[in-house]
C-alpha cells in the first residue's frame, strides 16, 4: 500500500492502484474486512480511480469503504473520518455536488470528537472546503474557510510551515483571479515567508 501512496503522491494513479489493490488484498485476507484500516485503503483506491476517470469504479469503491466503515468502526473512530474526508473531496473533485459538504461536515464532527477541536486534521478539511468555494468562485466562504485553517495550523504548528504557505498560496491565486494583483502580491510574498 505504502508503494501505491507514493506514486499517488506524484499523481501516477495507473501505476498507484495495482499496488494499493494489492495491499487492500492482503489486509483483507489477513484480517478479513473487520480490519480498522481497510475502509480507509478501498476509499482511497476509489479516489485513485476517480482520478484516471474511471467513476463507476471509483463509486463502488467509495460505497464499499462507507459501507465496511459504518458497519465496523465506532461513530467516533478516526478512521471512519478518513474515509468520509475522502468521499467528500471525490464529490469535490470530479461530480460538482452539493454532497461533498456532507460528507466533510460528518468528517469535522469525527476529527472533533477523536482529536478534540481545532486539530490539524479538521484544519487540513476546512482548507479543502475553502479550496472548493474559490473553485467555485464563492471567494467570501473561501476566505473564511481558508482564515480558519489558517488560524488553526499556526496555533498547532507554528506560521512556519507548509500548510500555512499553502493557503497563502491559495489566498493569492484568489485575489490574482480577481484582479487585486497588490494583494495577491502579499500574499504570494506570505505564502514564500511560511517556507523560508
Amino acid at each position: 500500500f505504502t508503494i501505491g501512496n507514493l506514486y499517488g503522491s506524484m499523481f501516477n494513479y495507473h501505476q498507484a492502484i495495482p499496488y494499493i489493490k494489492r495491499g487492500c488484498a492482503i489486509t483483507e485476507s489477513i484480517y478479513g474486512d473487520k480490519s480498522d484500516v481497510l475502509p480507509t485503503y478501498d476509499a482511497y483506491l476509489g479516489s485513485m480511480y476517480g482520478h484516471i476517470g474511471d467513476h463507476q469504479t471509483a463509486l463502488e469503491y467509495l460505497k464499499k469503504a462507507q459501507a465496511m466503515a459504518e458497519k465496523n468502526l465506532r461513530p467516533d473512530h478516526s478512521f471512519l473520518g478518513i474515509v468520509y474526508n475522502i468521499i467528500g473531496e471525490y464529490y469535490a473533485d470530479h461530480n460538482g455536488s452539493p454532497k461533498d459538504a456532507t460528507y466533510f461536515k460528518k468528517a469535522i464532527s469525527i476529527f472533533q470528537k477523536a482529536h478534540g477541536p481545532g486539530s490539524v486534521r479538521e484544519a487540513d478539511i476546512v482548507t479543502r472546503i475553502g479550496v472548493t468555494h474559490a473553485k467555485n468562485k464563492n471567494y467570501t466562504l473561501a476566505l473564511d474557510h481558508l482564515n480558519q485553517a489558517r488560524r488553526i495550523y499556526v496555533d498547532k504548528m507554528g506560521s512556519q510551515n507548509p500548510k500555512v504557505a499553502s493557503i497563502f498560496q491559495t489566498l493569492g491565486d484568489m485575489a490574482s483571479e480577481q484582479r487585486l494583483f497588490k494583494e495577491a502580491l502579499m500574499f504570494f510574498q506570505k505564502a514564500f515567508r511560511a517556507v523560508s
